[in-house]
């Protein structure tokens, strides 16, 4: 059984600049163009969409607008009161998708995987379990920068120098757990689909 965690901010919705109340509030943020269609095409592609998991903390002010959001962008098909996990940190957020990934082929998205696949990293370093998560880097304007940050962060968090491939993903070896890095299409029914078949 493969399945999707998505993180939210940036991810799922976009963000406005620091000094924007709505931003703040982060309600109501827009929905990124093309995010349900690529749902949809992982959903097709037989990859549960299993959640979110976001680095928002758990308290309510901040569990109410990300709901509400859901609401509002029409993505309860997806994601609902038990299926949204508000970790509070990208440490913890990499716990649990390492949780999910024990018994299941889990995949997750990022739009700023330097942060999460550090700890992703972290994680499987501590726990020294064999899981494999497969990330995928959400394509914006800084993703190539911010994979070039995590394969720089690694190195020197593991003096391994981390070998890529020609076809936009790189795997990250950390005993016998791998973190597969996979750098995405821009959103669509066919990229969800693309990425869905990069879940190992």
């Amino acid at each position: 059984m493969k399945e999707l965690w998505s993180d939210f901010d940036g991810t799922a919705v976009g963000l406005k600049g620091k000094t924007d109340p709505r931003n703040w509030t982060k309600y109501p943020l827009p929905l990124k163009q093309g995010y349900a269609n690529f749902l949809n095409g992982v959903h097709t592609s037989g990859v549960d969409i299993a959640g979110i998991v976001s680095r928002r903390p758990d308290i309510w002010p901040r569990r109410f607008v990300t709901h509400r959001s859901i609401a509002k962008l029409g993505l309860e098909n997806y994601f609902n009161d038990t299926n949204v996990i508000l970790a509070g940190s990208e440490f913890l957020k990499a716990q649990h998708v390492v949780a999910r990934a024990s018994n299941k082929q889990v995949g997750i998205i990022d739009d700023k995987p330097h942060h999460v696949g550090v700890e992703l990293v972290k994680t499987l370093i501590l726990t020294e379990s064999s899981e494999r998560v497969t990330l995928g880097v959400v394509n914006h304007e800084e993703s190539i920068r911010y994979v070039n940050r995590l394969r720089e962060a690694v190195n020197k968090m593991t003096g391994v120098e981390v070998d890529t491939t020609l076809d936009g993903k790189f795997d990250i070896a950390i005993g016998r757990a791998v973190i597969r890095v996979v750098e995405m299409l821009p959103y669509s029914f066919e990229s969800g689909q693309h990425f869905a078949e990069k879940i190992y």
